[in-house]
């Protein structure tokens, strides 16, 4: 880093503003001290957000589909990517306590610059959650409950509308709240707590199978089990959909500049229309000097992180990646192979047979809740992230909003509905859509595990950088990202199988 005024240094390709202090949990909430009380009812909730994607379509599909045909050999893999990606995410939140930038942005201090990188990280990461996969999934099982049956080819204009109908509830959620990110994390926190509840106390005791625990038990422990002759893209659909996204979860953090963590309470926030007020996002970040008491300031900061993503994300995800699953592979016959919606719709008429009627209709809404929370996160988080790249870096795109962030915002979210709605009437299969957008995240791994790593060498002061223990994490993710690539590579270009 080099001075390039009184007020502001160059960091990396970029400028960023030198500030005296960081705010401190206590001046940020207007609390008189900070206890686990204050902790788990105020500070805590981003990873909140995280968990309503990462329990979706892999947790509901994905990996009951895969453990269906495959078995539990590969239950370890995943108590230990959802850690590996609770480390990913701690390291790209410090970006934010510590400058108050969200990795989409901070991307653009690399060398190649806003020129290079805001284009290339926009683009990866439509191409990860631009696809309405989730609200075809919704719309399912929402179109089951009404026709009390799970919906054929037939009935498939009606399931069409019915997502387009979700979509525009997408849109009325994020139009109040006053701040955006607050609304979201009410509506993804109760749902989140309701899926679990139905899971844990009402479905798997009803369902739950002692051989099946057994298997699932030994396969915890069986590190390093991949099932012979397994389908690549089912397995990069399962690798990449525990924990959410793999390697491209650095867009999962985003919320806690807008919660006020660290540097990110005074770089401002985007509020919603409705009941928000205009407020000044500033196109770059605020450095504090590295004194002492900025950083124990720091550090007391990524202590409510790291409890934030190991109570919250890690518990929740490593639920999420298994109990859907159990109940899956304890209702159906082992080996069957599922396309499309089967498996949910498997799992609904199977729970039936053992409850009765009304297990259809709580499959069906827990199904409906876990997908609608994944679409309403994705839909504001596609928007969030693209509008806030180039709201940073170009002086063009801030000047047509006049200032106010939301008019970028809210333009960007209805134009994806229509692009999303276009594509749920274009008949394409929804398992084929969410296979796309879960294998993405490997080839993200080739560019986002060393950028972050270049981040924290050379970006971050010493005294503010994540330890280095926490590269082993990176390196599990960037060899589970590289086998699944170089696997769907050599066997859809060249027929080659590696398993």
């Amino acid at each position: 880093m080099s001075e390039s005024s009184s007020s502001q240094i160059k960091l990396g390709a970029r400028p960023i503003e030198v500030v005296d202090k960081i705010p401190t949990p206590e001046e940020v909430f207007k609390l008189p001290k900070i206890g686990w009380k204050e902790i788990f009812l105020v500070l805590m909730g981003p990873a909140f957000i995280a968990t309503g994607d990462a329990f979706g379509s892999g947790e509901w599909l994905m990996i009951p589909a895969f453990t269906v045909r495959y078995g539990w050999g590969m239950a370890w893999a995943i108590w230990l990517l959802v850690l590996c990606q609770a480390v990913y995410q701690i390291m790209w939140a410090r970006l934010i306590v510590v400058f108050g930038e969200i990795p989409a942005i901070f991307f653009s201090r690399l060398p190649g610059g806003p020129k290079f990188w805001s284009w290339f990280v926009a683009i990866n990461h439509a191409a990860r959650v631009a696809w309405p996969g989730w609200a075809m999934g919704a719309a399912t099982a929402a179109a089951a409950m009404i026709l009390g049956r799970i919906p054929g080819a037939a009935d498939a204009p009606f399931v069409r509308g019915v997502a387009a109908v979700l979509f525009f509830l997408v849109l009325l959620t994020l139009l109040f709240g006053g701040k955006v990110e607050r609304i979201l994390e009410a509506v993804e926190k109760a749902l989140t707590l309701f899926i679990v509840f139905a899971l844990l106390f009402i479905v798997l005791p009803l369902t739950i199978k002692a051989e099946v625990l057994k298997e699932f038990a030994v396969g915890l422990v069986s590190i390093g089990y991949i099932p012979h002759g397994v389908d690549i893209l089912l397995l990069g659909g399962f690798v990449g959909y525990v924990g959410s996204a793999m390697a491209h979860n650095w867009y999962n953090v985003v919320y806690y500049r807008d919660k006020g963590y660290g540097m990110g309470s005074a770089v401002g926030y985007i509020p919603s229309a409705i009941g928000g007020v205009k407020v000044f996002v500033s196109p770059i970040g605020k450095f504090p000097k590295p004194t002492p008491e900025n950083i124990a300031t720091v550090k007391k900061w990524m202590r409510i992180v790291t409890l934030d993503q190991m109570l919250i994300y890690f518990t929740i995800c490593t639920f999420a990646g298994t109990v859907p699953a159990l109940i899956a592979t304890s209702l159906l016959p082992r080996g069957t192979v599922l396309g499309g919606w089967g498996i949910a719709a498997h799992v609904s008429e199977a729970f039936a047979k053992v409850v009765g009627p009304w297990g259809f209709y709580l499959i069906s809404f827990i199904g409906l809740s876990i997908l609608f929370t994944t679409q309403l996160m994705l839909s504001d988080n596609l928007s969030r992230n693209i509008i806030e790249i180039f709201w940073s870096t170009s002086e063009g795109v801030r000047k047509w909003a006049k200032g106010d962030i939301r008019r970028l915002y809210y333009t960007l979210l209805v134009v994806y509905i229509i692009f999303a709605v276009i594509i749920i009437w274009s008949g394409m299969e929804p398992l084929l859509v969410l296979l796309i957008s879960a294998n993405v995240p490997h080839f993200m791994a080739f560019w986002s595990i060393p950028a972050l790593i270049y981040i924290n060498e050379k970006l971050l002061p010493k005294e503010y950088r994540s330890p280095r223990w926490m590269y082993i994490f990176l390196a599990i993710m960037f060899v589970f990202s590289a086998v699944i690539f170089v696997g769907l590579v050599l066997y859809y270009g060249f027929g080659i199988k590696i398993f």
